[in-house]
């Protein structure tokens, strides 16, 4: 998540990061992004492809989750008020009319600069991803040996990552995942606000996510 309270002010970001595999982890990630949110007083939400993904899944596994490790109705409703009390503006709309299209990564080096890259054979972790890499049809690697980390790839690793918590001979490994995905993450977000000041975008449609619409 990043915050930034006005144009060209610096962005504060901060990785939050799911420790373990239980559901009750789950939920605590959800609120920990909406204690974010409150801590950073932010009034809208920006997100890259959110409409579809970002905000049906923080709802939709807020809820799951509650239920299925009897979170309680008290700490569910508090993510749904967070949530509600915020405009929403997704780039991936105004990436269609300013560009017809585009990826994060494509778009940010349309308007300034390419985000760095992460690459993930140069971690202590040994760990592959290609054979993972190979059920994709759609995958954006130029081939299942690419030392690229990709957004895909966070299924791959993020699993391995949540393995690790238990087991002592693995926090090596769990060191190497943690600032490899913490890096990745970063990066993806600082462009997403170089998007939303470039003039193209001005205009970009909000809405509350509170309303039906």
């Amino acid at each position: 998540v990043g915050y930034q309270s006005q144009e060209d002010e610096p962005t504060d970001t901060e990785v939050i990061l799911r420790e373990g595999p239980e559901t009750t982890d789950e939920f605590r990630v959800i609120e920990d992004v909406v204690d974010y949110v409150r801590r950073t007083d932010a009034t809208t939400l920006l997100t890259f492809g959110g409409t579809w993904f970002d905000v049906p899944v923080l709802r939709g596994r807020a809820e799951i989750t509650a239920e299925t490790a009897d979170i309680g109705r008290e700490r569910l409703e508090r993510v749904h008020r967070a949530l509600d009390s915020l405009f929403h503006a997704d780039l991936k709309q105004g990436v269609y009319r300013v560009f017809d299209g585009g990826s994060l990564e494509e778009t940010a080096e349309k308007v300034g600069d390419k985000p760095p890259e992460t690459f993930w054979d140069v971690y202590c972790h040994d760990l592959d991803p290609a054979e993972t890499r190979r059920m994709f049809d759609d995958g954006p690697w130029d081939n299942p040996n690419d030392s690229e980390f990709y957004n895909k790839d966070m299924l791959f690793f993020g699993d391995h990552f949540l393995k690790t918590r238990e087991d002592p001979s693995k926090s090596v490994p769990r060191r190497a995942l943690y600032k490899m995905i913490h890096e990745y993450t970063r990066t993806d977000i600082t462009p997403m606000f170089d998007i939303a000041d470039d003039g193209r975008f001005d205009g970009l449609a909000t809405w509350c996510l509170g309303m039906d619409i």
